[in-house]
């Protein structure tokens, strides 16, 4: 039977309200539609049939894939989870860097101090382990995923790469397309309407993650201690002790005394797991 979540993501029209100082006074997302004129309804189906396909590699570990599906907008998201991906290998095309507020709205929907490690922890139990293509010093996970996107019949390739950086999620798109585009890899370009557009990236985003954290809910995940640090902002952020935690600290000594420990305190709970 195939089995579909419907996830109702309300997001407010005009969502930026700013002072003549500039403050954000207003940034609304909600998963619950609310009857009220300014808010508009949008709803995706997050297919979880096709999940985790194994490939034919007795070693290599099933490959992450789900498709989104948006009616309303007749667009379809195939979605599979690509951690050795590199576009330097991929002859006769390129990647263009789209930009788009996806990230942001992301934050604004997820404030809680909870939402890095909360984020990765299912990210790594339904997709992987993280790749190593990321700023250590800055964060300490990336997750690269390939989106062939249909949008009204029109065919579209994406790169959706998810990392930690500093005390946030930086989401970053690029476009394949053809050599001869006369777009250049190195600046940022809108993106294309009638393809991906800026507002599709967004819904796609907030549907995505709240599917993912919906599941670990639903399952009652409890993943195993671990700890992510950003040395560029003295932040710990983890799961130990039966409960997620995050941490800025005010000095790097203390940073570092508390990454210490944690880790001592990790593999003191590892081995007693595996005994």
């Amino acid at each position: 039977m195939r089995i579909k979540h419907l996830l109702s993501v309300t997001l407010l029209i005009g969502s930026l309200t700013t002072t003549t100082h500039g403050a954000v006074l207003t940034e609304a997302y909600s998963l619950v539609s609310r009857a009220a004129s300014h808010y508009a309804v949008r709803a995706c189906w997050v297919d979880t049939t096709v999940r985790n396909i194994a490939t034919n590699s007795r070693v290599a570990p099933p490959i992450y894939q789900t498709r989104v599906h948006n009616p309303a907008k007749n667009i379809t998201i195939h979605v599979k989870r690509t951690p050795f991906f590199n576009m330097k290998t991929h002859a006769g095309m390129k990647w263009i860097p789209i930009s788009h507020d996806a990230d942001f709205r992301l934050y604004m929907q997820h404030r809680s101090p909870l939402f890095i490690p909360k984020a990765y922890a299912a990210l790594d139990h339904f997709t992987g382990a993280t790749d190593l293509d990321f700023d250590s010093f800055k964060g300490a996970f990336s997750f690269k995923f390939l989106l062939n996107v249909n949008k009204a019949d029109s065919l579209s390739e994406y790169l959706y790469w998810i990392i930690q950086y500093r005390t946030f999620l930086r989401i970053n798109v690029y476009q394949s397309v053809p050599i001869i585009d006369e777009r250049r890899p190195e600046v940022y370009t809108g993106p294309t309407e009638s393809l991906f557009s800026k507002e599709d990236i967004e819904e796609f985003t907030l549907c995505f993650f709240t599917d993912l954290l919906t599941k670990t809910e639903e399952e009652q995940y409890v993943p195993n201690p671990f700890v992510l640090g950003a040395e560029a902002n003295l932040f710990l952020c983890g799961y130990l002790n039966e409960g997620y935690f995050s941490n800025t600290y005010n000095e790097h000594r203390k940073y570092l005394a508390a990454l210490k420990d944690m880790k001592t305190l990790i593999e003191t709970s590892n081995i007693s797991l595996n005994k």
